[in-house]
């Protein structure tokens, strides 16, 4: 019962963002999932910014800075 209670609020939260970052000029930051009740925190996962110019030819040849920047504005990050 937890379990769906938490699925339940973590969708109203995510309709919420949706809607509030549609309206918004500015990124608004995406809602975090709440902790099931059992499981452990879930870590974010990152990738480096060496292993993104590897895969993306568009970061390729750029410095760190206008790479950082263009993969920021290319996942909505910036």
């Amino acid at each position: 019962m937890e379990t769906l209670l938490a699925a339940l609020v973590d969708e109203v939260r995510m309709n919420t963002w949706v809607y509030v970052q549609a309206h918004s000029d500015k990124r608004v930051e995406r809602p975090t999932p709440i902790r099931r009740p059992g499981l452990p925190a879930r870590r974010e996962r990152r990738m480096s910014l060496a292993d993104a110019q590897m895969i993306d030819p568009r970061l390729r040849g750029l410095s760190e800075e206008e790479a950082q920047e263009t993969l920021d504005r290319l996942t909505g990050r910036g």
